[in-house]
C-alpha cells in the first residue's frame, strides 16, 4: 500500500509514489508521532527496491495519534495512509495557532508551568509545519494505492 501524489524533487524527476518507512512515537504526553516516508518515481521503482528520490517526515498529532494507538487491530501503515489522505495543513496550522492564542492571552507572570510547557510544545509543532524539511506536504488530493 502507498500514496499517489506528485511532489517535485531536486533530481529533476517527480516522486509520485510514497511509502511509509518508519513510525516513531515521539511523546505519549503530547500524543505525537512522526512517520518517515520515501518518495519514488512510481510504484514499480518502489517494488524493485530502488533508491528513493525524496524523504519526508509527516507528523501525526493529538486525535489522529489517539486513533492510531487505540486500535491495535488496524495495521498502523494502513491507518497512516488513510489519515494522511484526509488531513488538511491549513486546518491543522490554525488549530495550533488557536491553542497558542489562548495561552498567550494569559500574562507571562501568571502562566502555570504546564501552560508554559504547552506553549513551547505548540510553538514547536507550528514551526515544524512551516519548516520545509518536515512540512506536511501531502495537503490536498492524495490517492491511497492498494497492494
Amino acid at each position: 500500500m502507498g500514496l499517489q501524489k506528485t511532489i517535485e524533487t531536486n533530481h529533476g524527476v517527480d516522486a509520485t509514489y510514497w511509502r511509509v518507512d518508519c513510525i516513531t512515537c515521539l511523546s505519549d504526553r503530547n500524543r505525537m508521532a512522526v512517520v518517515d516516508m520515501f518518495g519514488f518515481p512510481d510504484k514499480t521503482a518502489s517494488d524493485e527496491g530502488r533508491h528513493p528520490l525524496k524523504k519526508i517526515v509527516v507528523r501525526i498529532t493529538e486525535d489522529d495519534f489517539d486513533s492510531m494507538v487505540s486500535n491495535p487491530a488496524t495495521d498502523a501503515r494502513d491507518w497512516i495512509y488513510n489519515a494522511i489522505s484526509s488531513r488538511n495543513l491549513a486546518t491543522e496550522t490554525q488549530a495550533l495557532q488557536d491553542q497558542i492564542d489562548v495561552i498567550e492571552m494569559i500574562p507571562e507572570g501568571d502562566r502555570t508551568e504546564e501552560q508554559i510547557n504547552d506553549l513551547v510544545d505548540l510553538e514547536y509543532q507550528k514551526s515544524a509545519l512551516a519548516n520545509d524539511t518536515i512540512r506536511y506536504i501531502f495537503d490536498g488530493a492524495v490517492n491511497v494505492i492498494e497492494e
